[in-house]
């Protein structure tokens, strides 16, 4: 879970510098701290942000607070959502997961996908609410549907092992290859192991090379003995098409990743 936490927030980084890149960081942050002190609440939210990590502006985790939640308490999602981070994270403030899980759910309910899937973690792992696994699954299903990844495979995961969803294999198979089309390795080797032994599927040892062989291509050599073992059960020439199809697959995939990172925008 905490690894989610600090890939959200490398995420914002790397979005944030792109953000400042089209100007001067100083006039951009002009910019962003006039609306900010207009009462415009993305203006905070954005303002609390550049203080957060520190961009344009001396890092200051109290600053950075003060802006987000200024921004949150005007209902802004995205401001509920990293009200909810802060107080999960424990970022200038003690650590409360009660009122991350209260700050996760105003964003949540607004329909932001990201805090609709750290709700749900929130309710799989029992912290600042009751394990239910019910409700995990309603909310990664909500966020899946948005098109979050990572929900998506979490989703996936629960249909494969029945975990607050009744089990179904196709189900899984399904949710895995959509997280997989988004980059999340962890689905590509998944989806590659349920065609592998059939699961949701007739078994496809070509398709558990393509996928097996996609998680390498990310640098993953975990896989590296599973692609062995599958590719000698298939003829020369059906491993040269696999690999063609994984290589074109990757590019695909990383192009798709590309532009819906560059399509991101303050809104």
């Amino acid at each position: 879970m905490r690894n989610v936490r600090l890939l959200a927030q490398v995420i914002c980084l790397l979005f944030f510098c792109a953000f400042l890149h089209a100007q001067s960081v100083e006039e951009k942050v002009r910019v962003v701290r006039a609306a900010a002190e207009a009462g415009k609440p993305k203006g905070q939210y954005t303002l609390g942000m550049l203080y957060r990590f520190g961009i344009g502006v001396p890092q200051d985790d109290a600053e950075a607070n003060k802006w987000i939640l200024k921004s949150a308490e005007q209902g802004d999602p995205q401001g509920q959502n990293a009200v909810g981070m802060m107080y999960d994270g424990g970022l200038g403030v003690d650590r409360d997961y009660a009122l991350a899980v209260k700050w996760y759910r105003k964003a949540a309910d607004q329909g932001l996908a990201e805090a609709q899937g750290l709700l749900a973690t929130m309710y799989a792992e029992g912290l600042g609410v009751d394990k239910d696994e019910v409700e995990a699954s309603k909310w990664h299903l909500k966020a899946a549907e948005q098109g979050e990844g990572k929900s998506q495979f979490n989703l996936g995961v629960r249909y494969q092992k029945g975990r607050g969803v009744t089990q179904d294999d196709k189900e899984a198979l399904k949710w895995y290859r959509r997280a997989a089309d988004q980059g999340q390795v962890a689905a590509q080797f998944n989806l590659g192991v349920m065609y592998y032994n059939g699961q949701g599927t007739p078994r496809d040892f070509f398709e558990a090379c393509v996928w097996w062989k996609i998680v390498e291509k990310s640098g993953d050599f975990r896989v590296s003995n599973n692609l062995r073992e599958v590719m000698s059960r298939l003829p020369a020439v059906e491993v040269s098409r696999a690999l063609e199809k994984a290589d074109e697959l990757a590019k695909q995939i990383a192009r798709r990743v590309d532009e819906k990172s560059n399509t991101s925008s303050f809104r």
